[in-house]
């Protein structure tokens, strides 16, 4: 297995070399990765509008409210482990929910928390075909893939808390059927005075019967991969014999799919040009984005 480094010292026949020797999935899993030649800038923003996990959008600021989305996939998200809540002392209900009893240290810094993974290696290996819908080569460090989503439950301090129970909802609930993450509060979060939480109390009725209040944070976190990762999937898909504007790739590894978003107009699809660009600058083959100088010139 090679690295990003390794590769960068590599002569051009043994660059041959490697990529006879080196699978899709392998050098899927070095863009990800880092290392010199590999990299990918982390961005993070705290959000209170509808956030869609493994999505690709363009940033007009540093808000998530004011990115424009690019691509999307509506297929589950990758996860190293099973989706849960990280807290102490919890019971898993039969039903799929997570139980913690009022008794629990649950106002200091262990708070709950959600993440998940998504769609590094899916979307790369098909990156270079929504470039190519998209009729345009960015300044592509600027489409940034949403693929970690943190939930913070927050139950601010005060003493003598009632006897009862916080109920949580299956943290595999808070990803919904079109990959927007859930954010009404009293589907994640309540408090009850019934051990099976059948019987829910209102935020208004917790209060005063003395238990905190519950807050929902949501942060959500992306990637950003630079021009030289695009380019070398480009050349390393084309040399395994796939088509690097189409989403082969994509197909032969089993992966989701990824669609331009609806907000793009259709009729500026791919007219089979490519053009190489230095990414501080951005060149339209033909048509145009909506809203391209806003997005893609500051």
């Amino acid at each position: 297995m090679f690295t990003s480094s390794q590769i960068d010292l590599l002569e051009p026949d043994q660059v041959s070399k490697m990529i006879d020797s080196m699978s899709l999935v392998d050098y899927h899993d070095i863009c990800t990765s880092g290392g010199r030649g590999y990299r990918y800038i982390p961005s993070r923003w705290d959000v209170s509008s509808p956030v869609k996990l493994g999505s690709v959008r363009a940033f007009l600021t540093t808000t998530y409210e004011k990115s424009i989305e690019l691509a999307f996939t509506t297929a589950p998200p990758k996860s190293d482990s099973t989706p849960s809540w990280y807290c102490n002392n919890s019971l898993i209900m039969e039903n799929g929910w997570t139980r913690v009893h009022s008794d629990m240290d649950l106002t200091h810094t262990n708070h709950s928390i959600y993440a998940v993974y998504s769609l590094a290696t899916e979307w790369l290996s098909q990156a270079n075909y929504i470039f190519s819908c998209l009729n345009v080569t960015l300044n592509r460090q600027r489409a940034v893939l949403v693929d970690f989503i943190w939930y913070d439950v927050i139950l601010r301090h005060q003493d003598n808390i009632s006897q009862g129970f916080l109920f949580l909802c299956p943290a595999t609930d808070l990803r919904m059927d079109d990959g927007t993450m859930l954010q009404q509060l009293d589907s994640v979060a309540y408090w009850s005075l019934d051990p099976t939480g059948i019987e829910r109390l209102s935020a208004e009725d917790a209060k005063d019967l003395g238990f905190p209040t519950i807050e929902l944070k949501i942060t959500a976190w992306g990637r950003s991969f630079n021009g030289r990762v695009y380019d070398g999937l480009r050349e390393f898909h084309q040399a395994k014999g796939f088509n690097p504007d189409s989403q082969d790739v994509a197909r032969h590894l089993g992966y989701p799919l990824y669609e331009v978003s609806s907000i793009i107009d259709p009729q500026f699809a791919f007219n089979g040009e490519y053009h190489s660009n230095d990414e501080d600058s951005i060149t339209v083959s033909s048509g145009k984005i909506p809203n391209t100088h806003d997005i893609f010139s500051f």
